[in-house]
């Protein structure tokens, strides 16, 4: 039997790296072809030049056969390798015709939610008969997708600083006058996040759960509102797969990234207790429900400490297909995006729905028994270094906490379960420590 399912396993292997090569070496083919479909006229298609990274195309004239050179065409990716979108890398091939005028754009893979996607074919047909000389500026040149920000920006940056070497081929400008600009990356995309994550780490920290809560509107306000920037489990999927995002490109994602983490081992799930938006949503609905005297519902303790191993199972099913497939947008599963974005598909807004109607009889509902983002968050704060310590003798917490993180040993001492705490707070004031 094991020696039937190495074989099946070798099998498998085999076949995704066959497919791999395959899809490696038809890429120049198909690059080509694409290159010809952006030029009416073009006849000749040459291989990839080097420095920088290019195509030219040729057409030929009938009677005298002659070539005449007709434009250029790149990859984003080769130019400008070092900007994501919200889910990773986005690969546009863009030509541009001797008037130095972009005649066409086409997307050849992305890694971004498809449910933002839909709409790339009416940002992508923007940049056409746009010239090469300027920049590129989101709302005022190129109008984004609504619920697409991190997207947008990702393609208009892409774009922008691809063509900054190909203006030194076409326009005749020196190298040394197109070197990166340091780019003056607005306040509100830096201090203010940073500013946020602190008085939530800082609210935690002092143990003041008045600043906790001045934190969560802070974050639904700006993270969730108005920047639309919350962390996915396809974000923790790029790291692993080695894509880290760019602090220039993607600045809000990278802060909260680089915040979250390190918070995660010094205390434990700050990002869950005060940042993330939707889990002061969640409060919200439950806090409403029981002000209008709706009854909470109350589940066997055994059966909620079962319950949330759910969200450790999604988690890391999604990390193997999102690592296995090299597809870190299938992780983008969560029903916040859906929500903050008003974009998904039949099926999210089907998630969301349910979510947000449990949420009104279960204080925060999706994370405890579903979030894979929390389940990552969770794993990391297991060993954090000064999270909430119980006293051996306080007794009756368990019912104190919202989550169930507290449970009683077999020596009927109580210990808080890192991965699941939130850092509400509630047992610091009903419990020794």
């Amino acid at each position: 039997m094991i020696k039937k399912q190495k074989l099946i396993l070798l099998f498998l292997i085999s076949f995704f790296s066959l497919f791999e090569s395959n899809v490696h070496c038809s890429n120049t083919d198909t690059e080509k072809e694409i290159c010809r479909s952006l030029f009416s006229n073009a006849d000749i298609i040459s291989d990839k030049f080097e420095n920088p990274s290019h195509y030219k195309i040729y057409s030929i004239d009938k009677n005298s056969k002659k070539e005449t050179l007709i434009g250029i065409a790149f990859l984003t990716t080769d130019l400008a390798p070092d900007i994501y979108g919200y889910g990773g890398k986005i690969k546009i091939i863009v030509g541009v015709d001797a008037s130095n005028s972009i005649v066409g754009t086409k997307l050849i893979s992305h890694s971004e939610t498809p449910s933002f996607t839909k709409n790339f074919p009416n940002l992508l047909d923007q940049f056409a008969g746009k010239d090469i000389s300027g920049n590129f500026k989101l709302g005022e040149d190129i109008d984004g997708i609504t619920g697409a920000t991190i997207s947008s920006a990702a393609v208009t940056n892409a774009i922008n600083e691809s063509l900054e070497p190909i203006k030194a081929l076409l326009l005749g400008i020196e190298a040394a006058n197109i070197k990166k600009k340091a780019t003056n990356i607005p306040f509100r995309k830096t201090f203010i996040p940073i500013f946020i994550f602190l008085l939530g780490f800082l609210s935690v920290f002092l143990r003041r759960t008045y600043l906790s809560k001045i934190t969560m509107l802070l974050s639904l306000i700006y993270f969730g509102l108005l920047a639309n920037s919350m962390l996915s489990t396809s974000h923790f999927s790029d790291l692993l797969l080695l894509k880290i995002p760019s602090f220039e490109h993607n600045t809000i994602m990278f802060i909260l990234l680089f915040l979250t983490i390190p918070s995660c081992i010094i205390l434990g799930r700050v990002y869950c207790c005060n940042i993330c938006p939707f889990a002061a949503i969640q409060e919200m609905l439950f806090s409403f429900s029981k002000k209008a005297g709706i009854k909470t519902k109350n589940v066997n303790k055994e059966l909620e400490y079962k319950a949330q191993n759910t969200k450790y199972i999604i988690l890391f099913t999604l990390l193997f297909i999102c690592i296995m497939f090299n597809r870190p947008y299938i992780g983008s599963i969560e029903p916040y995006i859906t929500f903050f974005s008003l974009m998904g598909s039949k099926l999210a807004w089907l998630l969301l729905s349910f979510v947000l109607f449990s949420s009104i009889f279960y204080f925060r509902f999706w994370c405890r028994f579903f979030c894979p983002t929390g389940a990552f968050l969770g794993l990391l704060s297991k060993f954090n270094f000064f999270g909430f310590i119980l006293s051996a003798d306080s007794k009756d917490c368990s019912n104190v906490c919202p989550v169930r993180a507290i449970k009683y040993t077999d020596k009927n001492i109580a210990k808080i379960n890192s991965s699941e705490c939130i850092l509400c707070q509630k047992c610091s004031t009903f419990c020794k420590k």
